[in-house]
């Protein structure tokens, strides 16, 4: 009886489990975002990713053509630097004795304005063969923009130099060497001993014959033409020694009076202007060769202010302002070419 009484006494369980809420079931945690990305953000991702790939492609573009450029400029340069060089190699041994001389000619550009200068002469070295005496060299442009050294030994046995000093572009001449490639313009300038200059190039030689300064004859006895691109050329010699002059008189007094009459060279300016071969092909290519070195005409006699009355221009002065002036963007020239074309001078003393 007592033991029913007591149980009829215990609390419900479900009463029990309320007044303990820490042992209530408690639901899982939900974030507030969803797992995946939504569309907006792909997109949104894809966007700056094709943003930042183009920014790349652009930098790696930009690099790309300038390190293109620059190889292309060191190129054009080092053949320019193979010209110059080798020429003035040759020039520091020249042989001036028994009238020998820098003979000169010209041979026609690709632009009838733009005659390139052909020079002979005869150098002392003769290199490791002791059978030679001298070597008769020619620096020469052909149409093609290859500028060509030609060379031919002189053997003791040999008497008449002068003939052997403009014969190495002749077709027996056994040793040539193409020194460049993409030569628009090779042309010299003579300075005299006046300080003054003096255009050696031109399209008929009659326009500089006969000056104070060249000869067409040596010890009497006419200087042989010059055998360029297989044709029978003109050609006069400088005048690297001989002062002769000339006595003019004094109406009033009766005295005569001595006066040089005839100027020496004492040095040559050479100028070129290079492409880098694949620029001169698209130059080719485009049929822009013949107008562009056209616009690299020869250097002329200016006008300048006093107390000098005129002024002849360097292969450089000429050239130069060709490159910044416009003239090329005028021209329709591939966009590739006009940064690619430059300009060398060097001078070299002759006495």
């Amino acid at each position: 009886m007592n033991v029913r009484k007591n149980e009829s006494k215990l609390a419900p369980l479900s009463t029990v489990q309320n007044a303990l809420p820490h042992f209530r079931s408690v639901p899982p945690f939900k974030s507030a975002r969803p797992s995946a990305f939504t569309l907006v953000e792909l997109l949104v991702a894809i966007a700056v990713m094709i943003l930042i790939l183009g920014i790349m492609v652009q930098v790696s573009s930009g690099t790309l053509l300038a390190t293109k450029g620059i190889s292309q400029k060191m190129e054009a340069g080092e053949g320019a630097r193979a010209v110059l060089g080798s020429l003035g190699a040759d020039l520091a041994s020249l042989a001036k004795a028994q009238g020998l001389t820098v003979f000169v000619s010209s041979s026609p550009g690709v632009s009838s304005s733009t005659p390139n200068s052909v020079l002979a002469f005869i150098t002392q070295s003769r290199g490791p063969n002791t059978s030679t005496r001298f070597v008769s060299v020619t620096y020469q442009l052909s149409t093609t923009g290859q500028l060509t050294r030609y060379s031919q030994p002189i053997v003791w046995t040999d008497q008449n130099l002068v003939s052997d000093a403009v014969s190495a572009t002749s077709p027996a001449a056994p040793t040539f060497s193409v020194l460049a490639q993409g030569i628009l313009r090779f042309e010299a300038v003579a300075v005299l001993d006046d300080g003054t200059l003096q255009i050696t190039a031109a399209s008929s030689q009659s326009s500089i014959s006969n000056s104070a300064w060249n000869n067409t004859t040596i010890y009497g006895q006419a200087i042989p033409n010059m055998m360029i691109n297989g044709q029978s050329t003109s050609c006069f010699g400088l005048n690297l020694t001989d002062r002769g002059v000339s006595s003019i008189s004094n109406q009033t007094t009766g005295n005569n009076y001595f006066t040089y009459s005839r100027r020496r060279v004492q040095a040559l300016i050479v100028g070129v202007v290079v492409l880098d071969s694949k620029n001169y092909t698209l130059l080719t290519n485009s049929g822009k060769l013949t107008s562009t070195e056209g616009l690299f005409t020869s250097p002329a006699i200016i006008a300048s202010p006093p107390p000098a009355t005129q002024t002849t221009q360097t292969p450089m002065d000429a050239w130069e302002p060709i490159l910044w002036n416009g003239s090329l963007n005028v021209n329709g020239l591939p966009k590739p070419v006009i940064p690619a074309i430059q300009v060398f001078q060097s001078t070299y003393p002759l006495n």
